[in-house]
């Protein structure tokens, strides 16, 4: 627990960070170890980091750790691959004190070896007397902050209706929280779309994908118009070459031009032919021609050509 990393991200994080990127940024410092300065590892799917940073989606969170590496809030230390986690590392935000005295507890209060959180604090033969002195902690006092190594870890967790105190950004946390919840048409739409396209796979990564279609201003209905477009062209094809949703809407597939669909009736549909060139076929007024055949009607006509 961070508490040293999580003052300074509260009192020296960049000017550039919005409100919910100080937030999150301040969420990373609680979680993160002093000494290394590095947050533990697989923070992106952490549930309880995810309802901290109050960013219930995977890519919003993926949006805010990127901004925060890139205005140099947070580092990289070892990338994310198969079987491993990611681990990042906030760098030195603000000045460094050395000053012994600085900090809740007494001076002459001396650690024992190895971790400061220990929970018991030694004190040599030189202790001042209890009470005595401008360090020594109230026994009174509350307890639950700084780096008393008696401290009470409180609960966290916000209710609903707690304003979010670091607001950099013009628009409202009411506003951007709105913003980044689903709306239910969205899902409505979406599970419309997963139960129409043929080789539905991988139900979260899709749905990420649908979202940034959405984004990027594609249309839903064009987007479920096509999909049953690309089912009609595959129903005859083996399986195996069917793209799986998540791919198919990452490649934009829904922009192809596919063939349209065909008649309720299952006649092709027909398009009127006009111009002055073509002249419609007339029957003869005079059936008695048909007796010897139509060879012998068309006979005449090819004659006086």
């Amino acid at each position: 627990m961070g508490i040293r990393l999580f003052v300074e991200v509260l009192e020296h994080a960049p000017d550039a960070l919005t409100w919910r990127e100080r937030y999150a940024l301040a969420v990373l410092a609680e979680n993160a170890n002093d000494t290394t300065r590095e947050c533990w590892p697989g923070i992106e799917d952490d549930p309880v980091i995810a309802h901290r940073m109050r960013l219930p989606g995977r890519s919003s969170r993926y949006e805010v750790l990127k901004a925060l590496r890139t205005k140099g809030a947070l580092e990289g230390v070892t990338a994310g691959h198969r079987g491993h986690r990611a681990v990042y590392r906030i760098p030195t935000l603000g000045p460094v004190t050395v000053d012994p005295g600085k900090g809740p507890r007494s001076p002459d209060a001396i650690p024992e070896e190895g971790s400061g959180d220990s929970g018991r604090s030694v004190r040599g033969s030189r202790t001042q007397p209890t009470g005595k002195g401008p360090g020594t902690p109230d026994p009174n006092r509350e307890k639950g902050s700084g780096n008393d190594p008696e401290r009470v870890r409180e609960p966290h967790g916000k209710g609903p209706g707690t304003p979010d105190p670091y607001s950099s950004d013009p628009s409202t946390p009411q506003e951007e929280e709105e913003a980044s919840s689903v709306a239910p048409i969205d899902l409505k739409l979406f599970g419309e779309f997963w139960i129409t396209y043929p080789k539905s796979r991988n139900k979260d990564a899709t749905l990420t994908a649908w979202r940034v279609a959405l984004a990027d201003g594609a249309d839903p209905r064009q987007i479920i118009t096509a999909a049953q477009a690309y089912a009609r062209e595959k129903s005859g094809e083996d399986f195996r070459y069917v793209k799986y949703s998540v791919n198919w809407l990452r490649e934009r597939r829904y922009e192809d031009k596919y063939a349209p669909e065909p008649s309720p009736n299952g006649r092709p549909n027909l398009r009127t032919v006009g111009g002055k060139s073509h002249q419609h076929y007339q029957a003869p007024e005079d059936h008695s021609v048909y007796q010897n055949g139509f060879n012998a009607h068309a006979r005449p006509h090819a004659s006086g050509e």
